[in-house]
């Protein structure tokens, strides 16, 4: 029996930049991956409300929590955070976000 690896998108796909956006409005959905396409080299940063700040690069010693850099436009990352996260954006127009069920491609 092989497993299903193949993401499957079940909300819109959203636009995300530097205002804190929430992609998976309807928890009831259950999405639990999310689909990052990068459209602009930025830092994306998640949380639970949609007051959250936008991170830049972390420095030497000094983590920041919930974010991801991205430095090549077009590339593809799938994360699993919270369905109900909100998404924020260090640069304008950055992300794609498409909310979705498992996976690692597709």
């Amino acid at each position: 029996m092989s497993i299903d690896t193949t993401f499957h998108p079940i909300t819109q796909t959203v636009l995300v930049g530097a205002a804190a956006v929430q992609v998976a409005t309807d928890t009831q959905l259950d999405a639990n991956t999310f689909r990052v396409v990068c459209k602009v080299a930025a830092y994306l940063t998640w949380g639970n409300k949609s007051t959250i700040a936008a991170a830049g690069a972390p420095t030497a010693g000094v983590p920041v929590m919930n974010t991801l850099g991205m430095a090549t436009v077009g590339t593809v990352m799938y994360i699993e955070v919270p369905a109900n996260s909100f998404f924020i954006a260090s640069a304008a127009a950055a992300f794609e976000i498409t909310g979705g069920k498992g996976g690692v491609g597709g």
